[in-house]
């Protein structure tokens, strides 16, 4: 046997990914979205074009845990504190956006003769908005935080947890293998476990996987733990989109909450790839010939429609003309959850082939509209600008922090008390999970995770702070926390604690500014306490400290480039006393 005749061939897996990586940076690039390009990329690799990849059954299996993460994703994001402040937008704009633009859409299909279960399904799917679309769209054109941009996360958190019952009702009104009444009772059981006490036993779950202290488990106990749960639900009927999102609501209000989302989010991105890879490889290009006009037709009342629903409920929103045209241009089109119902209901026999395939092919249509539309809108604003330019409505951001505290020791114990007592509002980040547990008892906010990884800093909304309070202990990691912070977000005004003097002098090598050395303060206030018990008024203690305070502190800056050559050290150590005995002298003579 030669010695290749086992050989991997990993030509088709390069062109696939080749192909991949190009059509979706093309359509990222142009503006389009990175949802199209996978879409682009699966007609092209698939069995109606290059035939790169056969089995799409076998791909859509495996892609499916991409929308299994993406739920445990938005359980994480619905923390109940935060879900309570969004309650009218979610629940108010959210469902009469669904509500009313089902109704509508629905009407629109009995006219052109589609009725029951096709139309009821039709009308909901097309009645959602595409989440990954429009969440890129709002963060590259940097709208997130503008007034459209928050009623449109809203919207979009509504449609998100609705999905749920709807892949659920799908499920069990489908024709395919129903689960045994005691599975069904396990599931139900399961489901209010994960509801009830889901918080303290994943918690403790995840506590003791932490405790280890290795990245590589933490990640595979986190997929661990996702999987199984789905895998549960599904076995019990409840379908696995629901386990996985009721495990991330769950987590939602755990320290692990951060850690877990970037440790989730690249096998999302990567999945959730997949499966529109997979969506694109189903598509027909003999049905979008024959069917053009009709696949034209029904993205341009999908959008029309939505559009204006949404129109009228920026508009009850209190939102002025440009802010409403933008939410209803960003949410008009259909979205990928739609597919999951269009393939769920396939796969059930609630919806013929044909139809789903026709029904894809209008929100994939819809969805190339909407970044089109947006940029025809921002053309036409700058051809023709308003007299008085808009002036940014000031919003209330509760979950974006004003202050970053990395490391939750004494020092940034004391910083994040004060800020609490001023109503500031601050996350805090520490990486050992048993102190986490514990701090985390006595009502404090802080969160699991490596505040050195940029991923996580951005997660917990660095890019959106003032302030990064550097309180590590270890002197490396506080130092690399430093550059991570310089380089992502240079934004960020940093007030670092150092352990000793060598401390300092590598972070002012480092360019931070603010640094406060560990026992310097207490070592003042000491000093002064001296001074005034030997019989100095207290105005003349504090003067005394600060002129050494002042003095100290130069000579820290000064000495800080020389760090490693202690002859230099010793000599601007003995210019200084020098040099500080003058300056008292000085002060006593005046």
């Amino acid at each position: 046997m030669s010695a290749g005749a086992h050989a991997l061939d990993l030509g088709p897996a390069v062109a696939i990914v080749a192909i991949t990586v190009g059509l979706v940076g093309l359509t990222s690039r142009l503006g389009l979205g990175g949802v199209l390009g996978y879409l682009a990329a699966g007609l092209a690799v698939g069995p109606i074009g290059l035939r790169l990849i056969t089995d799409v059954a076998f791909i859509q299996k495996i892609a499916e845990i991409g929308v299994v993460l993406l739920l445990f994703v938005i359980g994480l994001e619905l923390q109940p504190r935060r879900l309570r402040r969004m309650a009218v937008d979610a629940f108010g704009l959210g469902g009469a956006q669904l509500l009313v633009s089902a109704v509508l859409l629905g009407a629109a299909l009995l006219a052109t003769g589609a009725g029951g279960i096709t139309m009821l399904i039709a009308a909901l799917a097309m009645a959602l908005s595409s989440t990954a679309l429009a969440l890129q769209l709002l963060e590259e054109r940097r709208e997130m935080t503008k007034p459209h941009g928050q009623k449109a996360f809203a919207i979009l958190l509504f449609q998100d947890i609705a999905v749920i019952p709807m892949i659920v009702g799908l499920s069990l009104a489908g024709a395919g293998t129903r689960p045994s009444p005691t599975w069904m009772l396990f599931g139900i059981v399961g489901a209010v476990a994960l509801v009830v006490l889901g918080h303290r036993l994943l918690g403790a779950y995840f506590r003791s996987v932490a405790s280890i202290r290795s990245r590589d488990l933490f990640t595979a106990g986190a997929l661990l733990a996702v999987l199984a749960v789905a895998y549960f639900m599904e076995h019990a009927g409840l379908s696995m989109g629901l386990g996985a999102f009721l495990a991330g609501v769950a987590l939602s209000e755990t320290e692990f909450r951060h850690e877990l989302e970037i440790t989730i989010d690249p096998f999302k991105g990567l999945l959730l790839g997949l499966f529109f890879l997979s969506v694109g490889m189903t598509i027909e290009p003999g049905l979008l010939a024959s069917a053009w006009m009709t696949v034209l037709g029904g993205a341009l009342a999908v959008v029309t429609i939505k559009f204006a629903v949404l129109y009228a409920i920026g508009t009850f929103a209190g939102l002025d003309r440009s802010d409403r045209v933008r939410l209803s241009l960003l949410l008009s089109q259909g979205g990928e959850f739609a597919f999951v119902l269009f393939a769920q209901a396939s796969s059930g026999n609630l919806l013929d082939p044909t139809t789903s395939d026709i029904l894809t092919l209008v929100i994939i249509a819809s969805m190339i509209m909407t970044p089109l539309l947006l940029r025809t809108m921002d053309a036409l604003e700058k051809r023709f600008p308003k007299a008085e330019p808009k002036l940014d409505q000031p919003t209330d951001q509760p979950d974006h922090p004003r202050v970053i505290i990395a490391g939750f020791g004494r020092f940034g114990q004391i910083v994040a008390r004060v800020l609490t007592g001023q109503n500031i509002a601050f996350t805090a980040l520490d990486r050992d999970a048993q102190h986490v547990e514990f701090v985390r008892r006595f009502g404090n906010e802080i969160y699991f995770g490596d505040a050195t990884r940029p991923d996580l800093l951005r997660t917990a909304h660095a890019d959106a702070a003032d302030i990064l309070v550097v309180a590590i202990d270890d002197v490396d990691d506080s130092l690399r926390l430093v550059e991570v912070a310089r380089e992502s977000f240079p934004q960020l005004k940093i007030i670092a604690r150092a352990r000793n003097r060598f401390h300092a002098y590598r972070l002012v090598c480092a360019g931070v500014e603010h640094i406060f050395r560990e026992t310097f303060g207490s070592s003042i206030e000491a000093t002064e306490s001296v001074l005034q018990n030997l019989g100095y008024p207290l105005d003349a203690a504090v003067h005394a400290t600060r002129i050494f305070r002042d003095h100290d502190e130069r000579s820290l800056r000064e000495s800080a480039p020389h760090q490693e050559n202690q002859e230099k050290l010793i000599e601007i150590a003995q210019q200084g006393r020098r040099e500080l005995r003058s300056l008292f002298e000085q002060d006593s003579r005046k």
